[in-house]
């Protein structure tokens, strides 16, 4: 039977040994999380402008001053042209 020491110079003599490989290459991770983003970043775009796509909702509001506690709100005129 052989000593401690001698099996840890035989076991660092063999040199690097990879337990775990990766199943594709290192930088492809990272092309798959940039086509993820493209893709979600796609489906956020067909999204733009919805809002407005809904004739009932359509229409522009005036603005609405925000009060804050204790200050005058002076009122605001409006041009209505509809």
């Amino acid at each position: 039977m052989l000593p401690m020491t001698d099996l840890l110079l035989v076991a660092a003599e063999e040199g690097h040994h990879v337990v775990n490989e990766l199943p594709i290459p290192p930088f492809m991770y990272g092309v798959l999380a940039l086509v993820a983003f493209l893709v979600i970043m796609l489906i956020t775009y067909g999204f733009r402008n919805s809002w407005h796509r809904n004739p009932e909702h359509s229409e522009v509001l005036p603005f609405q001053p925000f009060v804050h506690h204790g200050e005058p709100v002076e009122p605001v005129e409006f041009d209505q042209q509809r």
